[in-house]
């Protein structure tokens, strides 16, 4: 069905350049002039002497926009969002950044006795992130945001039997990696980080429709100790997360 001329949400008519422009055309003052005053033209609804009288507009009638918000916390699961007439902005934080304490992880993962898989883990299906991950319903345009994960990952020793016995560093190989899945699809990578403590950053932009969309953060990571056979100590292998937060911006057509 054609959408209605009136409605709120058809998009702006297509603008070329009124001079054309190319390599190695001069630049004129006339070409950049020509060609902004058409585009800024469509934004302002091509409102001009024409059809706007003078003194039609009056200051009056000049007000600071409204900009809808909700903020939702609940736990360690902290969220935002605010809408403006051109794009909107969500933001969930898997703690406080602010916190004095940044020794000690919110939740920690035994990789030698937890669940998880050699392929990518949910960080929703892990200790206090089961909400955290952004949902909102997106409107046709472009998201683009960014991804942040503090964490640690780190090597071990352990104690071997022998004669006598002797300890050893294992895990130097290990490695890690973090992504960013938009609606089961992955739009963006870490790339593989070896064994430290690490912040993570991990930009994206994909377009959208106007549909539910669900942003959330998945890990890989392996862990083995060798000849368990000859361990005289049970080494742990903990995978720390710190702290977690997306900020996405929804930019509308």
């Amino acid at each position: 069905m054609a959408r209605d001329s009136r409605d709120k949400e058809t998009t702006m008519s297509k603008a070329w350049d009124e001079i054309p422009t190319g390599q190695k055309y001069q630049a004129k003052t006339d070409t950049f002039n020509k060609n902004f005053e058409k585009y800024i033209g469509e934004f302002n609804g091509n409102l001009d002497g024409n059809n706007m009288p003078v003194d039609a507009l009056t200051f009056d009638e000049l007000q600071l926009p409204v900009v809808p918000q909700s903020d939702y916390s609940s736990g360690d699961i902290h969220k935002l969002s605010s809408r403006v007439p051109t794009q909107a902005y969500y933001d969930t934080r898997g703690f406080e950044w602010e916190t004095t304490d940044v020794w000690t992880p919110i939740h920690t993962i035994d990789l030698t006795a937890d669940n998880w898989r050699r392929g990518w883990n949910k960080l929703e299906d892990h200790g206090p992130f089961g909400p955290w991950p952004l949902e909102f319903v997106a409107r046709e345009g472009m998201l683009v945001g960014c991804a942040t994960i503090d964490w640690h990952h780190g090597a071990n020793r352990v104690l071997y039997s022998g004669d006598p016995n002797f300890t050893a560093w294992i895990g130097g190989d290990w490695w890690s990696e973090w992504a960013v899945f938009v609606n089961g699809v992955l739009v963006g990578r870490s790339g593989w980080i070896y064994p430290r403590r690490h912040t993570t950053s991990i930009p994206f932009s994909i377009p959208t429709g106007s549909v539910p969309v669900k942003i959330d953060v998945r890990f890989r990571t392996n862990s083995f100790t060798g000849n368990n056979s000859i361990l005289l100590s049970d080494p742990s292998t903990p995978f720390d997360i710190f702290g977690a937060e997306i900020w996405a911006r929804n930019v509308y057509r």
